[in-house]
């Protein structure tokens, strides 16, 4: 049923913005609340950005603020200090084996906050607030959805992080926030359908729908955020083919970390003769190298996991 001509009106023709609306119009069911739906979504699509949900901004908006670098160490354990659950999170982060490395175990907020710097609080605040995101009243209708994504996007923050780590042009710390909020725009999509009773009984097709455009929903959510240009880009590509990503740039860490989420890394699964961890050809990343790279580094993955979902 093509009806993008006739319901689907976009203010942009650029690359990303056709291939949704092709890729939207296929999977339109002959129903008139999926048709405005599917408007609503296009329009926000070909916005140069899109307003962030209340939920949304009131969880996020003010975690985003730690990566501001006029912050001095006081201003961020003040942030850190007056929230118990954030301080509890980042004091068990500078305790943890992988950060610290003997000596006194760190026991207030401030040496924590030290300990681990700025970037990495931010981490730990932004997980933390996604968590509120997900079991936000407002995706109620859609719970077990976003608790999927959730699970996903700590997942793929966590492999990002290794693989920045070990391989890569990006820092470590920027390619687990890219991760984390990778998949924004599948809680925007998600929270537009719960304002459509007749698609709150449809979840599959909604998931299936929100799939389709949550790359560039997120792009733009994350511009509505004042992002950084290269976490936009990346979000934006996050579901391209790797190969068609410049090797080793943060689209591609963040594409294959996606990609790799979707079968377990499990210690020691390198095959004898294989690539060389983490590489290919070009000096890029594809999923067999970078899987033959998690695994060597398995139990930074492992405890990287367990600090993110606490």
């Amino acid at each position: 049923m093509a009806i993008a001509g006739d319901l689907i009106h976009t203010r942009s023709t650029t690359p990303s913005v056709r291939a949704y609306r092709g890729s939207m119009t296929a999977s339109i069911q002959p129903d008139p609340s999926f048709a405005t739906y599917l408007r609503d979504i296009a329009d926000a699509v070909s916005g140069d950005e899109v307003e962030c949900p209340t939920f949304v901004d009131a969880s996020l908006g003010a975690r985003l603020a730690l990566k501001d670098p006029n912050l001095s160490v006081t201003q961020v354990t003040k942030v850190v200090a007056g929230e118990p659950l954030l301080s509890a999170r980042v004091v068990a982060y500078a305790n943890s084996a992988a950060i610290h490395r003997g000596g006194k175990p760190v026991t207030d907020v401030k040496t924590a906050v030290m300990r681990i710097g700025q970037n990495a609080v931010r981490n730990i605040a932004v997980a933390l607030a996604l968590r509120q995101v997900g079991h936000a009243k407002e995706l109620e209708p859609f719970r077990p959805q976003a608790r999927e994504i959730l699970e996903h996007g700590q997942e793929v923050a966590v492999l990002a992080h290794v693989l920045a780590l070990h391989h890569g042009k990006v820092a470590p710390d920027d390619a687990l926030f890219a991760g984390l909020v990778h998949d924004l725009g599948h809680f925007y999509a998600l929270w537009r359908a719960t304002q459509f009773p007749e698609l709150v009984s449809r979840p599959q097709e909604v998931r299936s729908l929100a799939h389709d455009c949550h790359a560039a929903l997120g792009a733009a959510l994350l511009r509505s955020l004042k992002l950084t240009d290269a976490i936009i880009l990346a979000v934006s590509e996050h579901e391209h083919d790797p190969a068609q990503l410049e090797p080793g740039s943060f689209s591609q860490i963040l594409c294959v970390a996606n990609r790799c989420a979707n079968t377990p890394v499990v210690q020691g699964s390198e095959t004898a003769g294989g690539p060389t961890p983490g590489s290919t050809a070009d000096g890029g990343l594809d999923e067999e190298a970078a899987h033959a790279l998690l695994a060597e580094h398995f139990d930074d993955v492992t405890w990287l996991l367990a600090a993110i979902k606490g």
